[in-house]
């Protein structure tokens, strides 16, 4: 014999959450935004300089449809130098060591993306 739950006013509170939800991902999008910048500036700080191409070469995309963010280093060129090298300089390769810059920027904004995605959630919630 099957056994059912009925949660009463789960219709409801799915009411409210779908009226919000264009607010929500406005307010995520915009954290998502503010610290993927934050990142990438992090990011461009601890990037190691020789030509400084590949400190240029970091920036950010955030997508509103997907709700994503991600910070890029490399892959272009930059004042006629191509940084296709960036894997290199964060992982190293065999004879040269890994000088990671963009994980522990990433790394480094954790917490307060968390706490910031939080807070945006619950002001839109709350209002």
């Amino acid at each position: 014999m099957p056994i059912t739950v009925h949660i009463k006013g789960l219709d409801d509170v799915l009411g409210e959450l779908r009226k919000v939800e264009p607010e929500a991902k406005r307010a995520v999008a915009n954290v998502l935004r503010e610290k993927a910048r934050a990142i990438k500036e992090d990011a461009k700080k601890r990037c190691p300089k020789d030509t400084g191409a590949l400190s240029e070469s970091i920036r950010y995309t955030v997508s509103r449809r997907t709700l994503t963010a991600a910070v890029h280093a490399g892959g272009k060129k930059v004042r006629g130098i191509d940084t296709y090298y960036a894997h290199f300089v964060e992982y190293g390769t065999q004879k040269m060591r890994a000088r990671p810059f963009l994980i522990p920027a990433g790394r480094a904004h954790e917490d307060e993306t968390l706490e910031a995605l939080t807070d945006a959630l619950y002001k839109v919630l709350e209002g």
